[in-house]
């Protein structure tokens, strides 16, 4: 559990600005943390939940289609859900 760590308060501005002029060039964004399960998948999540104006359930499971292994933190998972 990593309540101490405000991914979505610290780091969503700059991440979502990242993948948007990425996405509006019509190129793509990488997007990674240490393991690749938690912080990067929690911005890619705030992100397709913000922009797309998907469901955080639609896009959960768009992302475990290619990425199968995330959110295995609890902290991140209750930030993502007050997002």
């Amino acid at each position: 559990d990593n309540d101490s760590f405000p991914i979505l308060r610290s780091c969503y501005d700059k991440a979502k600005r990242f993948i948007e002029s990425a996405r509006r060039s019509g190129g793509r964004a990488f997007v990674h943390c240490e393991l690749g399960m938690n912080r990067s998948i929690t911005l890619c999540l705030a992100y397709l939940v913000e922009y797309s104006r998907m469901d955080l359930n639609v896009a959960l499971k768009q992302i475990l289609i290619h990425r199968p292994n995330i959110l295995t933190n609890d902290g991140f998972k209750k930030q993502l859900v007050q997002f």
